[in-house]
């Protein structure tokens, strides 16, 4: 909102932009364990390593149902929530994975990413304020080279956790130059 503000103050105009990340092929930083006793972490721990074992040894059906028991035993473990979406992503249940790509990057300890509170708030900020958004994940989703019910971003648009390929800042770029012709900025 000060953005907004000092902005019109001086006769300029904003452009926001909704933060991507490499969801997909990024795990958390750092995981904790919920408010869950040693015994339901011991619980934990020993579905976790099972259906990680029923996912190198090529059961992916079994896999997902070990990662998500994981996940309900301990929904606030990033970790294991990410390996939860990495099992969903791999047996191509991709909106479902979706969700818990996100939920991981939402509980790591360590958020160099953008959560999705993070997302909301520029956003919210966007329409409040009457700016355009550009949003950027979905700019670049649009773009993957895979079906569109498979779009979860990951290396393809990204270098590390959050710093897209050169690809990804062109269309970045791109976008923002048509907000600017829009406004008839540049030709």
């Amino acid at each position: 909102d000060r953005m907004c503000a000092i902005a019109r103050s001086a006769g300029a105009r904003v452009i926001f932009v909704k933060p991507a990340a490499n969801l997909r092929d990024f795990t958390p930083f750092k995981s904790e364990h919920g408010s869950i006793g040693f015994g339901e972490q011991m619980r934990w721990e020993d579905t976790l390593r099972k259906a990680r074992k029923d996912k190198r040894e090529g059961r992916p059906n079994a896999a997902v149902e070990g990662f998500l028991a994981a996940a309900k035993i301990d929904p606030l473990h990033a970790q294991g929530l990410w390996e939860a979406a990495d099992a969903l992503c791999a047996a191509k249940h991709c909106d479902e994975a979706r969700q818990y790509f996100a939920r991981a990057a939402d509980e790591d300890i360590c958020p160099l990413r953008a959560t999705s509170a993070i997302q909301a708030a520029v956003e919210d900020a966007a329409g409040e304020n009457g700016v355009p958004l550009v949003d950027f994940p979905q700019v670049l989703e649009a773009n993957m080279p895979c079906p569109e019910e498979r779009r979860i971003l990951g290396d393809e648009s990204f270098l590390d956790h959050v710093h897209p390929t050169i690809e990804g800042h062109r269309l970045l770029a791109w976008t923002l130059f048509d907000q600017l012709a829009a406004w008839n900025v540049v030709a």
